[in-house]
């Protein structure tokens, strides 16, 4: 493949998914843009989607991939950006795709859009560290915490249901809760 474009990796095992007016063959979980063969490196992958790839091969199945060729790199991100606001982001609660970021410019560019002097992989300042932190964050942090949504809440309850914690880890709480039990009364 030559020149940019806009790819889709896509779970085999689903059939036809519609959201609005896109339809795919089966359910994507991931949007980038790339050139050459960058569709099928797992290199820069986010955990989930390199989980989501292995499920699959353990499976014995290949992601499907689907692509749309685009004139240069500007139209390649206004694409992959566009696409992965319309399907939507699981860590949003808003869609299927396992991207972690908007999509544009890569995770690093968007970041670094509001770091000062291009100051990535350097040392940074206490404020410039908070910064990046904040930004990284406050995509799962608050209301946009999917562990917050009721729904959610209510997977991680039934999951440990039933979950037995030993001795040994109840001391360690008890031990770890002290202190804040001791500050919250005296505060009182």
């Amino acid at each position: 493949m030559s020149g940019y474009y806009v790819y889709f990796i896509l779970d085999p095992r689903t059939e036809r998914f519609t959201k609005g007016d896109f339809e795919f063959n089966h359910a994507p979980f991931y949007v980038g843009k790339g050139t050459g063969k960058r569709y099928a490196s797992i290199r820069d992958r986010s955990k989930w989607v390199k989980h989501k790839i292995q499920k699959l091969k353990s499976l014995g199945l290949k992601p499907a991939y689907s692509f749309i060729y685009c004139e240069d790199e500007k139209t390649a991100f206004d694409t992959e950006t566009s696409f992965i606001e319309s399907l939507g982001m699981k860590i949003d609660g808003k869609g299927p795709l396992l991207n972690v970021m908007p999509g544009g410019h890569g995770s690093f560019a968007y970041i670094n859009k509001y770091v000062p002097n291009g100051m990535l992989n350097r040392k940074h300042r206490p404020e410039t560290k908070a910064l990046i932190g904040r930004l990284l964050s406050e995509r799962i942090s608050g209301e946009n915490n999917p562990a917050k949504r009721p729904e959610v809440r209510r997977k991680i309850s039934d999951a440990l249901m039933g979950h037995s914690v030993s001795q040994e880890t109840r001391e360690k709480l008890r031990q770890a809760n002290l202190g804040k039990r001791k500050i919250r009364e005296a505060s009182l």
